[in-house]
């Protein structure tokens, strides 16, 4: 079960601020948190039966569908820092009446659940709130048994633009000390730096695929139920009402002037299956799979796409076999060169005197019918790399 530790302190700020977050979070301004959600999901296969922890859920918008995926036999596991997220996740569990998800309390770095112990681990736009994104990833990579799947999706570049720009511009007039150049996520939104995220973590051979999106306003004015319904509210928070409502009224004014209402939404989703355990007649070959694991531990990189693209799934066989043949044909040249070096060596020591062998045939020919048969070779057993990937 989830850790009692303390929260650190990154969490504590994200529990204040999407706590707060969450009197906005179930708005029609606010539908892309389920869009991205359900699209992770969609990306995954989950099976029937399965087990899927969702890490920093919030309000269910990724362990909602998974739930649906794994029908009643499997099972969903949410965690995220913020209660109020996770008392509307409650809440549209019991509407949809799904019986299989349980949402709990606790900070989604520290979960102190066991080793390898889901199908499935899920973190939809949380990795980047944590103080040691590496480490994060690590942690859920931990979790994710043998031929199980992690997904990690975060936002691209530009996110809510050109609302988003209009927003600081604002606060910076009214209290520049509030102004903020940085967003957390701003370190991994190009698929190359998540690919590199998952490396740093450990997870071999990632999918990253990025997309393009958008996102439509019946109206300007409901942007501001984005900055209320978002990280923005903690900056939202940290103005006075008076300063509040300037930026409100100057903000939306601008908005309206510009008639903005679409707003820029990439994603970037980055997933990776966790190969199987080696077979027991393969434990001595363990250090040499690893090797060849290095070999092909590539990250496949899909640059932006249109709206809906679904490139770079897991569970594409054509994909998995694309990426190991190289390493496959490799393995097959050098298991025949080894055995030609054994055949050539057997037969220079047929023609020597004293071998039985007549001295008749060159390194190539055959050896004498009476020749007694060679040792078992000792050579490892090379275990198939697609079966190990797939």
């Amino acid at each position: 079960m989830a850790t009692d530790e303390p929260a650190s302190e990154h969490a504590l700020r994200a529990s204040r601020t999407y706590g707060a977050a969450a009197d906005h979070y179930r708005r029609a301004a606010l539908g892309f948190w389920d869009r991205f959600g359900a699209a992770t999901v969609s990306r995954l296969r989950l099976p029937p039966g399965g087990t899927v922890l969702d890490l920093c859920c919030g309000a269910g918008a990724s362990a909602i569908p998974a739930a649906r995926a794994v029908g009643p036999a499997g099972t969903v596991l949410g965690i995220d820092v913020a209660a109020p997220l996770l008392e509307l996740a409650r809440a549209r569990a019991a509407d949809e009446g799904l019986a299989n998800i349980e949402f709990r309390h606790g900070d989604a770095t520290r979960t102190g659940l066991p080793d390898g112990g889901f199908d499935a681990v899920v973190c939809v736009f949380g990795v980047f709130f944590a103080p040691d994104m590496a480490a994060f990833a690590r942690e859920m990579w931990r979790l994710t048994r043998p031929r199980g799947v992690l997904a990690v999706t975060t936002w691209g570049p530009g996110l809510f633009e050109p609302a988003n720009s209009l927003f600081w511009r604002c606060v910076g007039e009214v209290e520049p000390a509030l102004f903020k150049a940085f967003n957390p996520w701003d370190e991994i939104t190009a698929p190359a730096a998540l690919a590199g995220l998952f490396s740093r973590a450990g997870v071999p051979a990632p999918a990253v695929v990025a997309e393009a999106g958008q996102h439509r306003l019946d109206h300007p004015d409901r942007f501001w139920d984005i900055v209320l319904g978002s990280g923005y509210r903690a900056t939202v928070d940290a103005l006075s009402p008076e300063q509040r409502d300037q930026i409100r009224q100057s903000l939306l004014a601008e908005l309206r002037a510009r008639e903005i209402a679409c707003l820029r939404t990439d994603a970037v989703f980055g997933t990776a299956a966790r190969p199987p355990e080696p077979a027991a007649d393969q434990a001595g070959n363990r250090d040499g799979q690893a090797e060849r694991d290095g070999r092909d531990g590539r990250a496949r990189i899909s640059e932006p796409q249109g709206q809906g693209g679904m490139a770079g799934e897991p569970g594409d066989d054509r994909r998995v076999d694309g990426a190991v043949k190289p390493v496959r044909r490799a393995l097959v040249r050098e298991q025949g060169a080894e055995h030609r070096d054994e055949d050539r060596a057997a037969s220079e020591q047929d023609t020597r005197p004293g071998t039985g062998g007549g001295g008749q045939q060159g390194p190539a020919g055959p050896r004498a019918f009476h020749e007694p048969p060679r040792e078992k070779s000792h050579h490892p057993i090379r275990a198939c790399p697609v079966c190990l990937h797939r």
